[in-house]
């Protein structure tokens, strides 16, 4: 998130006419600082080790602004891993093996799949959204294996995270 937030700044100091090399050689040097830690590991979520997660979404579209096709590769590889029983994901491949699908992870990585081309991962990962919410039509932070939702809800991550994937999903696939 930090490197999204310094590419933003660069675009945000360059709009407004102020020098932004400080923040593009930072952004520089963080990407790889990310890339020599995490990157050829396959971004776990310990560097140095082998736990994949979903933080790899986030050196991805909508949160950066290019594809950063490894973390692509990784994130679409590792998600037989993180599905969970009712559908979802889990946040990385070692979390609890509690049978719980967590809808901010989902939609985020929704999110990213929209903005990258994986379209039909995408909307299916909105339907299954769509298809949990409660019964007062939010999102609940996370569902239990049984599809029932759990925890605290309505979750403002999970809502924006589906906006995000909605808004690049075509027309005939939002229904």
């Amino acid at each position: 998130m930090l490197a999204a937030g310094l590419e933003s700044a660069v675009r945000l100091l360059s709009g407004i006419g102020r020098p932004a090399d400080r923040a593009a050689d930072a952004l520089t040097r963080l990407d790889r600082t990310i890339q020599r830690a995490y990157g050829r590991y396959g971004f776990p979520r310990h560097p140095g080790r082998s736990d994949p997660d979903i933080g790899a979404a986030f050196l991805l579209p909508p949160f950066r602004d290019a594809v950063n096709e490894p973390a692509l590769q990784r994130l679409i590889g590792i998600l037989p891993r993180l599905r969970r029983p009712a559908g979802g994901l889990a946040p990385g491949v070692t979390w609890h093996q509690d049978g719980i699908s967590w809808t901010p992870e989902t939609a985020t990585v929704a999110a990213v799949f929209a903005r990258t081309g994986q379209v039909a991962r995408a909307a299916e990962m909105v339907q299954w959204l769509a298809d949990h919410r409660t019964t007062g039509g939010s999102y609940p932070e996370k569902l239990l294996e049984t599809g029932d939702p759990a925890a605290v809800a309505p979750l403002a991550w999970t809502a924006a995270a589906t906006l995000l994937a909605i808004e690049k999903l075509p027309p005939d696939i939002k229904g």
